[in-house]
């Protein structure tokens, strides 16, 4: 996996009374589930009437669907058509990368909260 390793951390904070609250952490990298991908897709979508990658990004990825789908119904006359709007090396000079063409992690962090020390 590309996520990176785990992380430990701990601290000791103080109440109002002096007393010290101990707090143990460990923080991971969790790939994005699949709601949290549509729903990032769905705020690019968004973001393309305010912001020109947005938009670049958007207009590709809908050709790349026209292209599937023509493929997928053996349109071949229609793909010819198309082929010309879609060009590889306009397609390099893209800023964004779809969330389904790579794996995109998210920071999970658990901690705990104690009187007592829990590292040694």
């Amino acid at each position: 996996s590309d996520a990176p390793l785990p992380q430990y951390y701990g601290f000791v904070v103080k109440n109002e009374r002096g007393d010290s609250i101990y707090v143990s952490c460990v923080s991971f990298m969790e790939p994005l589930t699949t709601e949290k991908v549509e729903q990032l897709a769905r705020m690019s979508e968004k973001r393309r009437k305010t912001c020109l990658p947005h938009a670049q990004f958007c207009e590709k990825r809908e050709r790349q669907q026209q292209v599937r789908l023509l493929q997928k119904n053996g349109n071949i006359k229609a793909l010819e058509e198309l082929g010309s709007d879609c060009s590889t090396e306009a397609d390099s000079n893209f800023l964004l990368t779809g969330f389904d063409d790579m794996t995109t992690f998210e920071n999970k962090t658990i901690c705990l909260v104690s009187r007592h020390p829990f590292w040694t």
